[in-house]
């Protein structure tokens, strides 16, 4: 039921302010203007958003609320050649300052943008006829006053013939989810399910639990213990306060997690770090003892060579024939043969010392080697450790920029097209899709039309329903069949004391939705996700992919 229409302020900017503030100078056509075209009434915060509706023929442009029309201007629409096209638009982009990127650096004050291919709502000259190459324009004053109250996304639809919201019903229109905590559903029975067996295991509890379970299932206590307290996944959220609730909690763990994830890799750094120096100086240990274990090798090698030298000069000594003489010549002999005998013997002890030091050097070598191969396994485990660090942390990044991204994208209204032509549905919020998967229809109906139903505010009567407002953008040809079709579905609600709107516009988008069949999944997230502002449009066209790309609502062409 719509509220007692409220007192609305009126906002009136002069022509000349609205100059001034575009740097542009007056013209004759601007003091035409009418009172008219430089006003426009401040809507209802709590009348709904707002539904801009042009007409072709009358150039004409209409802004509807809930309580009725809020304004609305004279337009100057696209010239024989550079037709205007009809449809279904939102407001995609918003500029005070805008220059066209086709025709020269054409200046659109106030440019409202339809579609990404060059159709707009701009402030520009409007003789009273069709001029323009396609655009939309309005004059100066009310431009400046239509760009200060829209919003990105707001509706605007594009028609042939004048038409207006009308207030409409259905049983298939989507609902939001509930305010509040819908009843518990009773239970079928009294008595809990039991397991027929004749093998009971020990250890019935008092009010028949899982300890009944027969042994040829294999309960064990821990196990049953395990189940008692296994807690479900959480399922959808029944109520608006459990949703909103659910995206904090969702927030709360991607804040959590993120946490997590930085401390774990700050400690993988600090790890990876400890074990980046126990490797360097492992291997620069290593270094020195395999330059060490050269020097000893070559000292080794140095007396050997002289043992093998003292060695030899005893051997030779001791083979050379050496004539009995004098007292004092065997004196000397026997002195040459001891000096001999010291120098293996100190040769002897060089040799065994500097095999010493070689074994010395081997085993430590040997032992620092083991070190550094640990430390260069623990440095790439670590290593390896902070890597993955890193990446888990790009992808907690991620997650909570996508929850955030997705908390803004809930609060912006939904958007629902169903394209009976090709039997899809497509749900897209803040201009991103939400999903797209097909429908099925339950019976053939004719061409309907293209019609647009805006859930503008939640019910008075009944805060877990909207109201909605229908505009239809293009009537189809109606045959006799087709009204009579659409008549037996509107007796046939009356019958079941169901409301029907009398326009045939109305009997045909109910007849329309009669036949559409979506699967609860996707009402279950249409419903999740619908807040007054959400809209479902009707089609019998399909969605064309050339102006339904990124950052676009829906772009729907009638023509």
């Amino acid at each position: 039921m719509i509220a007692a229409p409220v007192v609305r302020r009126l906002v009136t900017l002069t022509a000349v302010a609205s100059l001034a503030l575009m740097g542009v100078t007056s013209s004759p056509s601007l003091a035409r203007e009418s009172a008219r075209d430089v006003a426009i009434r401040a809507a209802d915060p709590n009348a709904g958003p707002l539904i801009t509706i042009v007409s072709l023929r009358k150039q004409k442009l209409r802004v509807f609320d809930l309580n009725g029309e809020v304004t609305s201007s004279r337009v100057s629409s696209g010239q024989p050649g550079f037709d205007t096209p009809t449809g279904v638009f939102s407001l995609l982009e918003k500029n005070v300052y805008h220059q066209s990127n086709i025709y020269a650096g054409a200046e659109m004050p106030f440019m409202q943008r339809l579609t990404w291919s060059g159709i707009a709502l701009h402030a520009g000259h409007v003789p009273g006829y069709r001029a323009s190459h396609g655009c939309i324009r309005l004059p100066y004053s009310f431009a400046k006053s239509l760009f200060d109250v829209t919003k990105l996304g707001g509706r605007v639809v594009v028609a042939q013939d004048e038409t207006q919201p009308l207030p409409f019903d259905h049983p298939k229109l989507f609902r939001p989810l509930p305010q509040s905590t819908p009843a518990a559903p009773q239970p079928m029975a009294q008595a809990g399910t039991r397991v027929a067996s004749n093998d009971i295991a020990i250890g019935t509890n008092a009010t028949g639990g899982l300890s009944e379970f027969p042994r040829l299932f294999g309960v064990t206590p821990a196990l049953a213990e395990a189940v008692k307290s296994f807690q479900a996944p959480s399922a959808k959220p029944a109520t608006r306060l459990e949703a909103d609730r659910a995206v904090r909690e969702r927030l709360s763990r991607a804040e959590t997690d993120l946490k997590v994830i930085e401390s774990v890799r700050k400690a993988a750094t600090e790890v990876a770090k400890a074990a980046v120096q126990a490797s360097a100086a492992a291997n620069a240990r290593l270094a020195t003892l395999r330059k060490d274990g050269d020097q000893v090798q070559a000292g080794l090698r140095a007396a050997e060579a002289k043992l093998a030298a003292a060695e030899q000069a005893f051997e030779a000594f001791i083979r050379s024939p050496h004539p009995r003489g004098s007292a004092t010549e065997f004196a000397v002999l026997q002195d040459t043969e001891a000096d001999l005998e010291d120098g293996v013997l100190n040769a002897t002890l060089s040799v065994d010392a500097a095999r010493v030091g070689v074994a010395r050097n081997e085993l430590a070598f040997a032992e620092t080697q083991a070190a550094a191969v640990t430390s260069d396994t623990t440095r790439a485990r670590a290593l390896t450790n902070v890597q993955k660090a890193v990446v888990d942390l790009k992808s907690a990044q991620l997650a909570m920029v996508e929850v955030k991204r997705d908390i803004v994208r809930r609060s912006k209204p939904i958007s629902v097209l169903i394209s009976l032509k090709s039997s899809r549905i497509y749900v897209r919020q803040g201009f991103e899709p939400v999903l797209e998967a097909p429908i099925s229809v339950s019976q053939p109906i004719d061409r309907v039309g293209t019609h647009v139903l805006t859930a503008m505010r939640f019910s008075q009567s009944n805060a877990d329903t909207f109201e909605w407002r229908l505009v239809t953008a293009q009537m189809p040809p109606l045959t006799s069949d087709a009204v009579a079709q659409a008549s037996r579905k509107s007796r046939q609600r009356e019958a079941d004391s169901a409301p029907m709107p009398a326009s045939a516009a109305a009997m045909i988008a109910a007849s329309a939705l009669d036949a559409v069949v979506i699967p609860q999944d996707i009402l279950d997230t249409i419903s999740e996700r619908a807040t007054p502002g959400s809209s479902l449009i009707l089609t019998d066209r399909e969605l064309k992919a050339n102006e339904n790309g990124p950052n676009t609502e829906f772009v729907l062409l009638t023509r």
